[in-house]
């Protein structure tokens, strides 16, 4: 694949090549690609149900201490159980109000 440019190496680092692009198109990389540069996410449940996902920041900052109270799906949610070979957390629906935490900068109006 190095050889016909459908790969580019560049210090060990392979990516999409020049001539894998002009043949499919760039767009056809976005969801491949978004997998690899995306942030790692961990899926909450409660019980057997899945509630959403979220990033590891938002169990890891805040509360010391305390429990961890996030919000997720309309409603607050307190963090129990954290399996980090397999990313999920479990937890119980909180009567705190939870906070919910995003990576990157805030929107401007």
């Amino acid at each position: 694949m190095l050889e016909m440019c459908l790969l580019a190496s560049d210090s060990g680092l392979l990516m999409v090549g020049d001539q894998a692009e002009r043949l499919y198109g760039p767009k056809h990389y976005i969801t491949l690609l978004s997998i690899f540069n995306g942030p790692s996410l961990f899926t909450m449940f409660w019980g057997t149900k899945e509630i959403g996902t979220v990033h590891p920041i938002s169990f890891l900052t805040g509360v010391r201490g305390g429990p961890v109270v996030l919000s997720l799906a309309g409603r607050s949610w307190q963090a129990g159980h954290i399996d980090w070979e397999h990313q999920t957390v479990q937890v119980t629906p909180a009567d705190e109000f939870g906070k919910s935490r995003w990576l990157g900068e805030r929107a401007a109006f």
